[in-house]
C-alpha cells in the first residue's frame, strides 16, 4: 500500500488526465470510479515494468494473484493497515482532528495529502480526506452473498463527511462505475 493517497500529480503522470474537481498536484485524486482505480493500477504497473494485476474482459475484472503489479487492497488489508493492530477509533489515534480531515473541521478547499499525523506504520490520511476504494464487493459481514447492485467497498471517510465515516470500523458502499 502507498504511504499516502494517490496524488493528482501522480495520477496525471500515469493517466494523462485529472478527473478531480478540487485540483492541485499534491491533493488526493478523487471522483474516480472503482473501475478507473483498477485501470490506474494496471497502467502504473505497466509503466514501471511490472505485470498488471487485473485482466479486464468486456468490463469484467479478474485479479491475477500471481502478478507483481499494483492493486487495490482488500477490505481486510485496508483495515489491518489502518488499525496497525491498535484499538483506536481512527487510523493513528482516537482524535480525528490529529489524523484526518472531516466535516467537523471545516476547510474551504480539499487539503493536500500528508498534512496530519500518520498512523503507527506511517500511513497518512486513512481516516478522512477522501474515501479509498477496496477490491471487495460490498456485502454484509455475515453473508456470503454479493451485493445485488455491484457496489464496491470504500473505506476511510472524507473531508465532506462526518467523522463517524472515518472510523477504522466504518464501511461505505458505492457503485463501481
Amino acid at each position: 500500500m502507498a504511504m499516502i493517497p494517490i496524488t493528482q500529480g501522480l495520477w496525471f503522470h500515469v493517466m494523462a488526465s485529472n478527473p478531480s474537481q478540487h485540483t492541485g498536484s499534491n491533493k488526493p485524486v478523487h471522483q474516480i470510479t472503482w473501475y478507473e482505480a483498477v485501470l490506474f493500477c494496471n497502467q502504473i504497473s505497466e509503466q514501471l515494468g511490472l505485470s498488471p494485476v487485473y485482466t479486464i474482459i468486456e468490463g469484467d475484472v479478474e485479479w491475477d494473484r500471481q502478478a507483481n503489479g499494483f492493486r487495490l487492497p482488500t477490505e481486510a488489508e485496508w483495515e489491518y493497515a489502518a488499525r496497525t493492530r491498535d484499538d483506536l477509533q481512527y487510523a493513528g489515534g482516537d482524535q480525528i482532528e490529529s489524523v484526518g480531515w472531516t466535516i467537523e473541521e471545516p476547510v474551504e478547499e480539499l487539503p493536500n495529502v500528508a498534512q496530519k499525523q500518520p498512523n503507527l506504520w506511517g500511513f497518512h490520511d486513512m481516516s478522512g480526506l477522501v474515501f479509498e476504494w477496496c477490491w471487495d464487493e460490498h456485502k454484509l459481514y455475515q453473508s456470503d452473498e454479493k451485493s445485488s447492485s455491484g457496489a464496491k467497498v470504500c473505506r476511510g471517510g472524507s473531508w465532506k463527511h462526518e467523522a463517524k465515516w472515518a472510523m477504522c470500523s466504518a464501511r461505505f458502499s458505492y457503485p463501481s462505475e
